[in-house]
């Protein structure tokens, strides 16, 4: 039987229950310490982590991680506390939206949630995501001190983050996050955004996921006055469940995703299609941890405007050199590569389609990196291409892919149309 969303709530569910308080057992809140109280001034960079389960972060802790005074977590119980992982609380919130959400789709009862936020007191409960990492990483290059706002929540909906729902204030998602921001003073640097596997699950919800996602972003912006809000996004990963057919609605979210920044201004994406997983869909501590990175490398860049950090790597095209030939080129090009493009072993993970999305021959023998143009790969074939065709790299639910820049940033998941030469 397929996993669906429930199923992979119902994972999510027993990771923070079950199997992560006994990981977390030794993580002694440093308020619980005797901390000094926090209130962020205008120096303060307030970023606000929103999205789903990837988000809130699924990732086992492999290590113990201390404070930091320059990172603050702005707790899902509306208090500043030490960013120690992890970062997402869920059962400590105080907006009802988490805890119905709990309700509808798992069946946990409210005295079981209050239950589990008293424990989580005393033992936070909860996996790693890429939050503290992007504070971390961010704080190597701005003297500052970093605001994380959790606001995420597992097996979420683009239709569950709906802003039309801010009427239902604190419950619903895009309310209780509105909420969030205008305690902590409002003066947010930015917005990160890591949802769509909700989405890539229901192929019906593709059609609509564009609109959806932009009203968010302009209503984002709207809601808190900040015209240019940046906000950064992360383009789905992988999802390991072998034979499945939603592969081609799971291509469709990455590709809205890929394209949201040339929509609108002040909207960034990086991927995480080739970072390690924990099960079949959530992303391990070391993936968090270059995710993380990444991300900061892109505030630093965009928001801060920090030279020698990373820009996003995007595509141009795919042009092919004499396709009729028995030994057709395909030129593939992108723009904001940091350095050259390479590869840890083999690069790998494109293929070619008909137009009617049925796999094509020639595939690619050998995929190089071209030695005249840094930001250039040379897909070589071995027999001649029918065009049109479409190269797609990424593809399906669990691709291998693993082309990245001198930074660290992939190239990212895109389906395109090949053109002649």
């Amino acid at each position: 039987m397929r996993p669906n969303q429930k199923q992979i709530r119902k994972t999510f569910v027993y990771l923070l229950m079950v199997t992560l308080p006994g990981l977390f057992a030794t993580g002694v809140l440093a308020e619980e310490k005797g901390a000094t109280a926090f209130q962020p001034d205008a120096e303060t960079e307030i970023w606000v982590l929103a999205g789903q389960s990837n988000m809130v972060g699924c990732g086992k802790r492999t290590k113990e991680f201390e404070p930091d005074p320059r990172i603050w977590l702005f707790n899902m119980d509306n208090s500043w506390i030490p960013a120690v992982p992890p970062i997402h609380r869920i059962f400590e919130s105080v907006a009802p939206v988490h805890r119905h959400i709990f309700w509808e789709t798992d069946q946990m009862s409210e005295e079981d949630f209050l239950k589990r936020g008293a424990t989580s007191k005393r033992s936070p409960l909860g996996g790693i995501g890429p939050g503290f990492f992007f504070a971390k990483h961010l704080l190597e290059s701005i003297d500052s001190k970093v605001g994380l706002v959790a606001s995420a929540h597992g097996g979420t909906t683009m239709k569950q983050w709906d802003p039309s729902l801010k009427t239902k204030g604190d419950d619903s998602l895009y309310g209780a996050t509105l909420d969030r921001v205008e305690r902590v003073g409002g003066n947010i640097a930015g917005i990160l955004w890591y949802q769509g596997e909700s989405e890539g699950m229901e192929p019906d919800s593709i059609p609509t996921y564009e609109e959806n996602f932009l009203r968010l972003i302009d209503s984002f912006r709207e809601d808190t006055g900040i015209e240019d809000l940046p906000f950064i996004l992360v383009q789905i990963g992988r999802w390991a469940v072998g034979n499945d057919p939603r592969g081609p609605s799971w291509e469709s979210a990455r590709e809205i995703q890929r394209l949201m920044p040339h929509q609108r201004k002040n909207v960034f994406m990086t991927s995480a299609i080739d970072l390690p997983l924990d099960d079949q869909i959530h992303l391990s501590m070391a993936g968090h941890e270059r995710l993380g990175a990444r991300l900061a490398e892109i505030a630093l860049s965009n928001v801060y405007g920090k030279e020698d950090h990373a820009s996003p790597i995007d595509l141009v095209g795919a042009t092919v050199e004499n396709s009729e030939s028995i030994r057709p080129l395909i030129h593939v090009k992108f723009e904001g590569v940091n350095g050259r493009l390479n590869s840890l072993g083999r690069p790998t993970g494109f293929e070619i389609r008909s137009m009617n999305g049925e796999r094509a021959v020639p595939q690619p023998y050998a995929i190089e990196f071209d030695p005249e143009n840094p930001s250039m790969l040379l897909l070589r074939l071995g027999k001649p291409l029918p065009l049109p065709a479409q190269l797609i790299y990424g593809p399906g639910l669990d691709p291998y892919v693993n082309i990245v820049d001198e930074k660290d940033m992939p190239i990212p998941a895109f389906t395109c149309m090949i053109d002649g030469k």
